[in-house]
């Protein structure tokens, strides 16, 4: 299967349950097929400092996906779906780590892997071209406001 580029999204919001915004415009880009979900975790840090992981498979009470397969090529459903993580997931130990050092106390994240599926007919067409795609990367919105702002 050939793979869009990937990213790596962390979402973070007080509390456990994020609020039904940011579920809605995640579902909204996933049920598009602008994204497909690849991996996904949720961690909560306690106020004692501890911190709780939900795996893929347990996340839907917090972000109210199902963990069932899709694949990318077909419709949407009525909830959006992310493909089962494969044995070694893109999400490590070591990411989570560094993801609760740096979470509040009180706080969760949901850390996302995503493939940016709309890239897939540009891809195509820039094939069909002849040409291809040299370089795709993002650059933090800091730095874009930065490069604008003169600074």
């Amino acid at each position: 299967m050939q793979t869009e580029p990937v990213e790596v999204l962390v979402v973070s919001f007080p509390g456990t349950q994020a609020d039904e915004r940011i579920s809605a415009a995640l579902h909204s880009v996933i049920g598009r097929r602008d994204v497909r979900l690849v991996d996904l975790a949720v961690v909560h840090r306690e106020a004692d400092g501890t911190a709780t992981v939900l795996e893929a498979d347990a996340v839907p009470a917090a972000l109210g996906f199902t963990a069932t397969p899709s694949a990318p090529d077909q419709p949407p459903s009525g909830r959006p779906e992310f493909d089962q993580p494969e044995p070694d997931q893109p999400i490590t130990a070591e990411d989570v780590a560094g993801i609760v050092a740096g979470l509040q106390p009180g706080h969760s994240a949901a850390i996302m892997v995503v493939e940016h599926l709309w890239t897939r007919a540009l891809h195509r067409l820039v094939a069909a071209a002849g040409g291809t795609v040299a370089l795709h990367t993002h650059v933090h919105p800091d730095a874009v406001e930065t490069a604008i702002s003169g600074g």
